[in-house]
């Protein structure tokens, strides 16, 4: 008994190692399924170019740091699917990547942080379907991220798959149209919408075009040859009125004088000091 106690002991200790590396290597088959920048960043460790001389360096993003964390959370997805057996491992180590990027404080300008969110909160749903947990934490993730990112498709879709699986029609249509409000073209929500029993989709949020400052600057020339009196044939302006800018001749808008007769570099002195002679 003694020895078949030893010998299972051995068995476990070869086992454990292997494991092990598992977890901290990534496969060349794992880094096709996932973005290029983890391929720039951790294809060093399957005999590609260091992430400074690879080829894909350029598809990192600016403004994210511990990015390789990131592409481990894509790491352990992958292997939830692909290994029953310690999918609950995988799948915990998925939350935790994901988790540990999107709450960084210098992820703040990341472009990858709503996708982080709602990664993260997309974990949390499996993991709270897989344990019978609550799944208020992983919707509340992906409603972040579309406040991040108000048109993020992927978030409308999972949080209305989310619904969906509750059986709660109204509230996944209810996801839809807020999505088509941001996205009123998305040919996969206008679908959902259909499948939903939605008729008419909902109003699209307005958005204020920006001013062609452009333009407003080749056109601003041209307004002041305008009311100029030289090319309006005479003085726009009415008798008794004060002049302004556009309305006086270049003889008119001689350089004024600082100060005042008595003391020529006096900057505030009261107004009627500052008036020249010829236009009392």
């Amino acid at each position: 008994m003694l020895y078949l106690l030893l010998a299972l002991f051995i068995s476990l200790s070869f086992q454990i190692p292997a494991f092990g590396v598992q977890a901290f290597t990534v496969t060349r088959e794992e880094l096709m399924m996932m973005p290029p920048y983890c391929t720039a960043i951790h294809g060093k460790y399957v005999g590609l170019p260091q992430p400074q001389d690879s080829p894909l360096r350029n598809t990192i993003p600016d403004g994210c740091p511990a990015l390789g964390h990131y592409c481990d959370g894509f790491k352990a997805m992958i292997r939830v699917d692909r290994n029953r057996a310690e999918s609950g491992y995988w799948l915990e180590q998925a939350v935790r990547a994901f988790q540990s990027v999107a709450q960084r404080e210098d992820w703040a300008s990341c472009p990858l942080r709503p996708e982080a969110y709602a990664n993260w909160g997309k974990a949390l749903l499996r993991q709270s379907r897989r344990g019978g947990t609550s799944s208020g934490e992983g919707v509340m993730n992906l409603m972040k991220a579309l406040e991040l990112k108000p048109d993020y498709l992927p978030a409308y879709y999972a949080i209305s798959d989310y619904y969906m699986d509750l059986g709660s029609k109204k509230e996944a249509l209810s996801v839809v149209e807020d999505g088509l409000r941001h996205m009123p073209e998305s040919p996969g929500l206008l679908r959902r919408f259909k499948e939903l029993g939605g008729i008419t989709p909902p109003t699209p949020i307005a958005v204020n075009p920006k001013p062609d400052v452009s333009q407003a600057s080749k056109d601003a020339p041209m307004k002041q040859q305008q009311q100029t009196p030289a090319e309006s044939g005479g003085s726009s302006q009415s008798e008794g009125a004060a002049p302004t800018i556009s309305d006086t001749t270049p003889e008119q808008v001689a350089p004024q004088k600082i100060g005042s007769p008595t003391n020529p570099w006096c900057r505030f002195c009261p107004p009627q000091d500052l008036v020249s002679p010829n236009r009392q």
